[in-house]
């Protein structure tokens, strides 16, 4: 049943998609507004692009998803698992990646963007998730829901398309991104987790998880 739903949810028609895309970022900004005035007032500021897979990207767009990723990572990686840019790049150019990208509409400028998959969750559990590969904003333009706000929309999207989860990986060095994921975004430690904490264990990561089912 699982692979039937994978295999449709890769069959989605990108319009259709990229309709979700906008509806689902218009709500979560939408929430997000009625509680944060800064929020607030950039809501039409920025604009959600969504692309089927990088082949959809400029090169310029892929460039500016490593460099981003580069700058915010590099050092956190090289505190845990090690920075390998050869392998970055070829996750972040996956035929099975799928992005939201979100642009400043007034300069044209590209500031965050959410890298997902639909997949099974594991060889011994047959289900399908939307799995966070990566989520990623620039400096200047963070504390404005903009990370929420494509959490949300994979979420949304997870959900229309019959997935049973969204699931994610947080190196335990990233705490703040524990905090925003198990605080704001109300993620647990999954099961499948290879640590049942950020404090113990000797894994240098966590895997998070929302369930619908």
């Amino acid at each position: 049943m699982s692979a039937m739903v994978i295999e449709r949810a890769m069959a989605t028609p990108r319009e259709a998609t990229a309709k979700m895309v906008d509806v689902a970022a218009r709500a979560a900004r939408a929430a997000a507004s009625a509680m944060n005035e800064r929020v607030r007032e950039s809501a039409e500021r920025y604009g959600f692009e969504y692309r089927a897979s990088p082949r959809e990207m400029s090169e310029s767009e892929r460039d500016w998803c490593f460099e981003l990723t580069r700058r915010n990572m590099e050092a956190t990686y090289a505190r845990t698992w090690g920075w390998n840019a050869v392998e970055k790049r070829r996750e972040l150019n996956n035929y099975a990646a799928r992005y939201v990208l979100v642009r400043d509409v007034e300069s044209g400028e590209l500031v965050a963007f959410v890298h997902f998959r639909f997949e099974r969750e594991d060889d011994d559990v047959d289900a399908p998730v939307g799995y966070v590969y990566e989520l990623q904003c620039e400096p200047a333009h963070q504390r404005r829901a903009l990370g929420e706000t494509l959490v949300r929309v994979v979420e949304a999207i997870s959900k229309r398309l019959g997935m049973d989860a969204v699931v994610l990986t947080v190196l335990k060095a990233n705490v703040g991104a524990y905090e925003f994921y198990t605080k704001k975004m109300k993620y647990e430690i999954d099961a499948l987790s290879p640590d049942a904490s950020i404090d113990k264990g000797s894994s240098h990561y966590l895997i998070l998880s929302k369930r619908f089912v």
